[in-house]
């Protein structure tokens, strides 16, 4: 939920799964805020997207990885990662 009261999902969680959430980068302090208040120190989030806007997305990440341990993980077909393919990066919280 975009900014909205986390604490019925009783935080931390031991997993958050995300997936193209960050198509409107417009939100991304509000999901990175409701990423940290799910967050513990023994939470794994895994997070997927298709890169779309290669700059916002990498400043987003940047915001991320002054909270979060960041993980980059390419599909498994792929060599490396592209930008016409999905990319998975696991965060583990700084805390």
């Amino acid at each position: 939920p975009r900014g909205e009261d986390v604490s019925g999902f009783t935080p931390p969680l031991n997993f958050v799964v995300a997936s193209e959430c960050i198509y409107n980068l417009r939100y991304g302090d509000v999901l990175l805020r409701t990423l940290r208040d799910l967050a513990g120190p023994e939470t794994v989030v895994l997070f997927a997207y298709a890169e779309r806007q290669p700059t916002e997305e990498a400043h987003f990440l940047d915001s991320v990885k002054e909270h979060f341990e960041v993980s980059s993980v390419c599909p498994p077909t792929k060599n490396r990662c592209s930008s016409n393919h999905s990319i998975f990066f696991s965060l583990a919280p700084f805390f």
